[in-house]
């Protein structure tokens, strides 16, 4: 099972929060991508708190352009 943060990529996907496209962020515990804008709200989710109990690194760039 996949293990890890958040963190900005150059690749574009449907987001895993709330699946629309343009996402650039990729969730390695989940292996997908999200929106940085759905990550304080994925982070309440039961999946988003294994993240904080894990205590993994979420680096977000809000200066990437997403839809």
């Amino acid at each position: 099972m996949p293990c890890g943060g958040i963190g900005p990529v150059l690749s574009r996907g449907r987001c895993f929060h709330c699946n629309k496209d343009g996402s650039r962020h990729f969730c390695e515990e989940w292996d997908c991508l999200i929106h940085v804008r759905c990550v304080p709200d994925f982070l309440k989710t039961e999946e988003g708190k294994i993240l904080i109990e894990h205590k993994h690194e979420v680096y977000l760039d809000f200066g990437w352009e997403e839809t």
